[in-house]
């Protein structure tokens, strides 16, 4: 279940943080502080509880551009390590997350909406497009914390921002060198 599995996530007791990545870069350059983080961890999970009534699958949880290889018409995704049991909404939010990464705004939205059109289940995708943007901070914060002091960084910063605005989430002040905060 996606509560079950978000336990590893933010765990009240162990303080993981996303994955049982840890959260060190966040804290080390002062981007925000563990109280912050551990609020907006709790505040993404409780959004995301509703889908608990969803049963769990294998998700990759890394579909970026880098680990999906396109031959003759065939796909085939690579790099298994990060394969968890979660909701199905889990997945097509991680690749719709890396498709605004990978591409310019345009194209990003071209390829959502037709991934979209021809996506099939037998759930209700109405689902999807309500955690899709809460999925999208959590993968934000998730990214930022492997991203500061990286190209990606501001990139990062951005889709964090819109990822907040989008799901209501107010989070962290971090600067964007454009001039735009992320707030």
């Amino acid at each position: 279940m996606l509560t079950v599995c978000l336990q590893k996530i933010i765990s009240p007791h162990a303080k993981i943080f996303i994955y049982n990545r840890d959260k060190s870069n966040l804290l080390a350059h002062k981007i925000t502080d563990d109280e912050e983080l551990e609020r907006i961890g709790r505040e993404i999970r409780d959004r995301l509880k509703i889908y608990d009534k969803y049963p769990p699958v294998l998700c990759h949880t890394d579909l970026s551009t880098k680990n999906i290889l396109v031959n003759d018409g065939e796909i085939t995704l690579i790099d298994w390590d990060d394969v968890y049991s979660l909701c199905w909404i889990h997945d097509i939010a991680e690749l719709t997350f890396w498709m605004k990464q990978g591409y310019d705004k345009k194209s990003a939205e071209i390829y959502r909406a037709a991934f979209l059109e021809s996506y099939q289940t037998e759930y209700d995708i109405n689902d999807f497009y309500k955690a899709e943007p809460v999925l999208h901070a959590r993968i934000s914060l998730n990214s930022l914390n492997y991203f500061v002091n990286k190209p990606q960084e501001n990139a990062i910063k951005r889709l964090l921002k819109d990822s907040f605005e989008k799901c209501g989430i107010k989070g962290f002040t971090v600067f964007v060198p454009d001039c735009r905060y992320v707030s």
